[in-house]
């Protein structure tokens, strides 16, 4: 995929998540313990783009890799 932004060649990777993945108009206040998800598995992942020249992240959330 190329970058919208640069039109250079993105990076393929995933946006991983252990509670899911979410987007709201406003932020939320989050805690997050981080150890305590070392050892816990990613239940949530998609596939995401990322340009590093743009420091832009593409991510398709209804498309999951099988």
């Amino acid at each position: 995929m190329n970058c919208p932004y640069c039109n250079k060649k993105m990076e393929k990777g995933y946006i991983q998540s252990k509670q899911g993945l979410g987007w709201n108009r406003k932020k939320r206040v989050v805690v997050v313990a981080s150890a305590w998800f070392a050892d816990q598995p990613l239940e949530y992942e998609n596939v995401a783009y990322r340009c590093e020249d743009c420091k832009k992240i593409i991510i398709d959330y209804e498309q999951q890799e099988e």
